[in-house]
């Protein structure tokens, strides 16, 4: 995922996951509410085809069973208990309901009940006629003769239901056969012949028709040996499918009450199987659980519409909306821009979204400081080079003095002049310091000495009135230092402190001492002290001369405003001016 948002606009990252956001939830609602759709449809559907089922084997077995009591009801016949005797007499004839064939030995009741069986053969037991002769017997394979001679010989079950072999392969049936052994109304467990009914097939058929048709489902009615004699349904097992798809239910556990699903094949079916009561039949139900959910394919495809619909209506509002969020982001991106060309005068407008406007308005802000910021940089510029020019006008100076008293230096030697020779030689020392080799910065020791190269000459002046003390560690003598700071400050403190004194004569003291990764250089006088008006008016612009204010101006354009000068003054005791510089 990282990678596919990688290197992407954010235009594309937020539409991609409003989409995300919005068509997951969609589709989610879509698959769900489609399985709940089919899953309740296909219980509705097996809740349906487990009673249709249920009562296609109710109507079954009640059209069975009301044959067999048709059958035993005809048991009671006074014309069956007594016999072919009766058959065989004059009172047999057409008028009667049972006619007597004596050339077959086969008596066939022409009479209707209730239209569940058409016709019925009574064979007498001792007759004639052997019932192995007869044709349904002929027409059945071995295995149903198998089937009829072991209930021939069985005492216990009086009923069988047969259907002709003939008539299996690929026809309907038109008749079932049910056989049933005659009893004997005077003696007790005692067979007096049996009797073969013809009960129409379409009395079941209309039955299996009844359930319901998918399109491919299909219904069988098996006998005993589980083979099919009845269908109905579209679909159509052959005897080999039909075995497979039995021993498939079985595996699935489709025998019992209701319907189960299972695989057969490739295709998954919803079967169930259902006993005939009072017959060895078994109803069985095939449906493909496709039919069931085809239904749903109208539903799908107006769902699927649906969606389709509400992605055309999202996606281009999702690109508004995108839109509507990045036009903001885009105006301060185009803000950024400018500034980065230098044009500082661009101001980016609010967007009304809370957000981004205060990144708005954290911008306009920095705009406007680094516009603040940049015209005080070129004010400062100007300065710096209106200083470093005065600086040079000041070396420039001492530069054509310190020549001249050179010279003036080396007649007084030739004289002989001693003191004037000193006082020279002093004097051309302060001015050599004061050029110092062309270069701004220097050591503090270069400072200490042109300070010192000062007040010598001052004190010839002034006749020793003024003491320089120097309170500085060795190694803090080689700390780098912008030139020209102490001598002014030293000339402040004679002028404005120690030369006010009545008896014009006074200390100067230097010290400085390591703070941290910075140094303290601290110049004190012994002098009168100066109020706030006289500092206020010597650190400013208009002050004349090089003075302080260009000194504090230098040493905060190199090292910044740490290092401004801090005054302290106390009337009459004297003024103490502190600067601080970086070691480096």
């Amino acid at each position: 995922m990282r990678r596919f948002f990688h290197g992407r606009s954010l235009r594309f990252q937020l539409t991609a996951l409003f989409l995300v956001m919005v068509l997951i939830p969609l589709c989610i609602m879509f698959f769900a509410s489609r399985w709940s759709i089919q899953n309740r449809l296909v219980r509705q559907t097996e809740e349906t085809y487990a009673t249709a089922l249920t009562q296609a084997g109710s109507y079954i077995s009640d059209k069975a069973v009301l044959a067999k009591n048709l059958v035993s009801m005809l048991f009671t016949d006074s014309h069956v208990q007594q016999g072919f005797n009766f058959f065989l007499g004059s009172d047999a004839n057409e008028e009667t309901a049972w006619l007597g064939d004596i050339s077959s030995g086969r008596v066939t009741y022409k009479g209707s009940l209730l239209g569940s069986l058409s016709r019925i053969y009574l064979y007498q037991t001792g007759a004639t006629l052997d019932f192995r002769s007869d044709r349904l017997y002929a027409s059945l394979d071995e295995a149903g003769r198998s089937r009829l001679e072991a209930w021939l010989t069985d005492s216990g079950d009086s009923f069988l239901f047969l259907t002709r072999t003939g008539e299996r392969d690929g026809f309907r049936p038109q008749y079932i056969y049910l056989l049933a052994k005659v009893p004997s109304a005077l003696r007790l467990g005692k067979t007096i012949g049996l009797m073969q009914a013809e009960i129409p097939a379409d009395n079941f058929q209309q039955v299996l028709d009844s359930v319901p048709d998918s399109g491919h489902s299909a219904v069988y009615l098996t006998d005993a040996a589980g083979e099919s004699f009845l269908s109905a349904g579209e679909a159509r097992f052959d005897p080999e499918e039909l075995t497979g798809f039995m021993e498939a239910m079985a595996a699935g556990n489709a025998s019992g009450k209701g319907l189960a699903r299972i695989r057969f094949g490739r295709t998954s079916y919803l079967a169930g199987a259902e006993k005939i009561a009072g017959t060895d039949w078994r109803i069985l139900l095939a449906v493909p659980t496709a039919d069931i959910t085809e239904v749903t394919r109208g539903a799908d495809q107006i769902m699927l519409l649906t969606l389709l619909i509400l992605c055309a209506l999202i996606v281009p509002l999702i690109a508004l909306i995108a839109h509507n969020i990045l036009r903001p982001m885009h105006r301060l991106q185009e803000g950024v821009e400018a500034v980065s060309r230098g044009d500082y005068s661009v101001s980016v407008p609010r967007s009304g979204q809370p957000e981004l406007d205060r990144v708005t308005d954290s911008f306009n802000a920095m705009r406007e400081k680094i516009q603040v910021m940049m015209a005080e940089q070129y004010r400062m510029g100007q300065d710096l080079k209106s200083k470093e020019l005065q600086v040079l006008q000041e070396q420039i100076n001492p530069h054509f003095l310190y020549n001249t008293i050179d010279l003036l230096h080396w007649e007084a030697r030739k004289a002989g002049n001693r003191e004037m020779e000193d006082l020279i030689h002093a004097l051309s020392q302060f001015y050599k310091l004061s050029l110092g080799h062309g270069e701004e910065i220097v050591t503090l020791r270069h400072e200490l000495d042109h300070v010192e190269a000062y007040l010598y000459v001052q004190n010839l002046r002034f006749m020793n009135r003024i003491q320089l003390k120097v309170d500085v560690p060795k190694e803090l003598e080689q700390v780098r230092i912008v030139k020209m700071v102490l001598q002014p400050l030293a000339e402040n403190s004679i002028q404005h402190g120690i030369r006010e004194k009545p008896e014009e004569t006074g200390t100067i003291r230097i010290r400085a001492e390591r703070e941290g990764d910075h140094v303290a250089v601290t110049l004190s006088d012994d002098g009168v002290g100066m109020d706030e008006e006289t500092i206020s008016r010597i650190m400013s612009s208009e002050h004349p001369g090089y003075g302080v204010y260009n000194v504090n101006d230098r040493l905060v354009l190199h090292y910044g405003s740490g290092a401004v000068l801090q005054f302290r003054s106390v009337p009459g005791r004297g003024t103490s001016v502190t600067f601080r510089i970086p070691l480096e």
